[in-house]
């Protein structure tokens, strides 16, 4: 390695590199707050060990040989260079601008998916909950009620005051509920986690609900203040299915008509969660979240 000279700069009459002012002004520093000054034994030390210049006017610490960096580690010269302060980058507006910039673009271009990937864990989140309170509710309910098919869940048509009934008996107990609202023929259920589901009343007693649509519906709002109304976005469709279906929980997503293949839950059904179905009949859309392991697929059909 070529040895750099040193030169001694006090910046008014000293001796000048090659190149004068304008050969300062390229080379990189570091500025210097000293809360003591060098003393010429530090400055002696400074210059031999490391091999850059050093100027007690101008309190610059710089590098003048190039190769600097691969002859020294840059342990050796923070252990150097800081023997009687602190150093901090300098950096000049343009650099700092455009360093913004570029921090601009980039979390422009991130941002979007990092959003979308939220929202997508807060309603799968949000739905596994729902899911699990719903049947830890029918557990505990059942220990004071006995097995749930013989509960009094026949309602008359869609008797919103029934409903309600039955929610605050079997329910209610074991879940934190905000208040309920009838709305029409189904009952609105708010929860204390923000979110909401309706009740509508299709059951009838002993008929198993993988070959019999009729069962207790559920439509499972993840935001309850959601002013939109998407079928498989913003609500989700659960049901109350235990009569003589063992193979389920008594809350489950809803799976009637399912041959138990994945490719049905996204196409080639009435009920499919596929934006070609109608708004309101997607009602595979939650069976197939649960089908991810309670994780919205990369295929899901909507945004979030």
């Amino acid at each position: 390695m070529r040895k750099s000279s040193i030169v001694r700069h006090t910046g008014g009459g000293g001796n000048e590199p090659q190149g004068g002012q304008d050969f300062w002004s390229k080379i990189p520093f570091f500025k210097f707050f000293p809360k003591t000054k060098f003393s010429v034994s530090d400055k002696n030390n400074f210059k031999n060990k490391v091999g850059w210049a050093f100027s007690p006017t101008l309190k610059y610490c710089w590098g003048r040989n190039p190769n600097l960096q691969k002859a020294i580690s840059y342990a050796s010269w923070n252990a150097t260079c800081r023997l009687k302060g602190n150093f901090v980058p300098a950096f000049t507006l343009a650099e700092v601008l455009i360093t913004l910039g570029i921090i601009g673009v980039v979390a422009a271009m991130t941002l979007p998916t990092l959003i979308a990937n939220y929202n997508k864990q807060v309603v799968a989140t949000k739905l596994k909950k729902f899911y699990t309170i719903m049947n830890q509710a029918v557990k505990l309910s059942e220990v004071k009620y006995g097995e749930f098919k013989y509960w009094d869940n026949t309602f008359t048509g869609n008797d919103a005051d029934a409903m309600e009934a039955w929610w605050d008996k079997y329910f209610r107990p074991y879940i934190k509920t905000l208040k309920t609202d009838q709305n029409g023929r189904s009952l609105l259920v708010y929860l204390a986690d923000g979110t909401k589901f309706a009740i509508f009343n299709h059951l009838v007693a002993g008929l198993d609900p993988s070959v019999s649509v009729s069962s207790i519906h559920l439509y499972f709002y993840p935001n309850a203040a959601n002013r939109s109304n998407i079928h498989g976005k913003d609500y989700f469709t659960f049901y109350i299915n235990s009569y003589t279906n063992k193979k389920w929980a008594v809350v489950e997503p809803y799976k009637f008509g399912w041959n138990g293949k994945r490719d049905m839950l996204l196409s080639g059904g009435s009920y499919s969660c596929n934006k070609n179905v109608a708004d309101g009949d997607r009602h595979y859309c939650t069976a197939l979240i649960q089908l991810n392991n309670w994780e919205i697929p990369d295929d899901y059909p909507f945004k979030f």
